[in-house]
């Protein structure tokens, strides 16, 4: 059980990376309505989490 916990946490990481796009629109949704400002505010905000 512990290997398939190890291997679904680094599937996640990996879709994470690959679903950059799904990941940044659900982002930018929830910073647009956080800003309430769909412009490059949303996109920072982006760049920001992908930081992190």
């Amino acid at each position: 059980m512990t290997e398939k916990g190890e291997t679904g946490v680094v599937k996640v990481v990996e879709t994470q990376h690959a679903g950059i796009t799904v990941d940044a629109l659900i982002a930018s949704l929830k910073c647009c309505r956080r800003l309430l400002q769909c412009n490059h505010q949303s996109v920072s905000c982006l760049l920001t989490r992908e930081s992190t």
